[in-house]
């Protein structure tokens, strides 16, 4: 039987609720097909995101979400905001989170090797489209598989690409309170960024106490500002002249 830490810190309480989420899984966003366990019946062997009932997250395999930061914009019926698919809008932050957990029961004391993230956001200068499917993958060279991927959408009405604010890794050694660890632009590269628990060493222990997040903030760009600023300073000018019109015609008859 998989045991949660029998003494909960602060930090690993903070994992939990940020974790939480009531939204269902997207069918075929994640893969490959792998062997799934449980809380009670964990995995023997070192394997990522494969626990299908954790109580602080649910199906691990759909790892991979994303939320605005404004809470305002979140869906009434999802307490966290998160989700597989988002429409992006002008001024506002997004948050994009991968969740890792070595899968492998606690009392084996597996410890997964050069553990990495990988996520292909569209970052690229002139890389513009009004819809991308956005690629998380977790991998390991000792792990069954040696990688796995979860995707999420990000989808607006007018061509964009994303800019990074931030991509950071957060976990019980260090909390969103206390900064987390740092991964640069090495996570949007080929191979990723190591990940790790003490330290970004690639080194994750088969426990809960071990599992961690990335979290990457983000803010649309929209390829035409400008012709944007004067349809819509067009699109006002009509409407005035339309209303003075309409004004026009009723004081004159």
């Amino acid at each position: 039987m998989r045991k949660l830490a029998k003494h909960f810190s602060a930090a690993v309480l903070l994992i939990a609720f940020v974790l939480t989420t009531a939204c269902p899984r997207s069918a075929f966003a994640w893969g490959p097909d792998r062997e799934v366990f449980t809380m009670e019946e964990p995995a023997p062997y070192i394997t990522f995101n494969s626990i299908v009932d954790n109580p602080n997250y649910g199906d691990e395999r759909n790892f991979f979400r994303v939320r605005p930061s404004n809470r305002e914009l979140w869906d009434e019926a999802n307490v966290n905001g998160w989700r597989d698919v988002v429409s992006l809008k002008e001024g506002e932050v997004y948050e994009a989170r991968v969740y890792v957990e070595n899968s492998a029961s606690d009392n084996l004391n597996l410890v997964a090797e050069n553990s990495r993230v990988m996520m292909n956001m569209p970052i690229g200068e002139y890389t513009y489209g009004r819809q991308f499917q956005v690629n998380a993958f977790i991998s390991s060279s000792n792990s069954s598989p040696n990688e796995i991927w979860d995707n999420i959408v990000l989808k607006a009405d007018e061509e964009f690409h994303v800019e990074i604010i931030s991509a950071r890794y957060y976990n019980n050694v260090s909390t969103q309170e206390d900064g987390g660890f740092d991964l640069g632009d090495g996570l949007f590269k080929s191979g990723g960024s190591l990940i790790g628990y003490e330290e970004m060493d690639g080194r994750i222990k088969g426990t809960y106490q071990e599992s961690g997040y990335v979290l990457v903030k983000f803010r649309p760009v929209f390829k035409n500002p400008v012709l944007r600023f004067f349809k819509s300073a067009l699109l006002d000018k009509l409407l005035s002249v339309w209303e003075f019109q309409a004004e026009f015609s009723e004081a004159t008859n």
